[in-house]
């Protein structure tokens, strides 16, 4: 994972479209949610891994279609 390849504001966008409650933390530049399950932590965590890789993807895909036009 490349620095630039994190938004915490695409993540906490897209943990509150599905019912997290989440916000940025902007003195650490990441983000912080609240369950009322706290049990249910690696369900939320595993999602943010996903979206990260997601997110990640889509960097490199795009770099290797710039690349290609060159």
């Amino acid at each position: 994972m490349q620095a630039d390849d994190f938004n915490a504001e695409v993540v906490v966008r897209f943990l509150r479209q599905n019912g997290i409650d989440a916000r940025v933390d902007e003195p650490t530049g990441g983000f912080r949610y609240t369950l009322a399950d706290p049990a249910r932590d690696g369900h939320v965590r595993f999602a943010c891994v996903c979206l990260r890789a997601s997110i990640s993807y889509a960097l490199e895909a795009a770099f290797w279609c710039v690349k290609a036009k060159r």
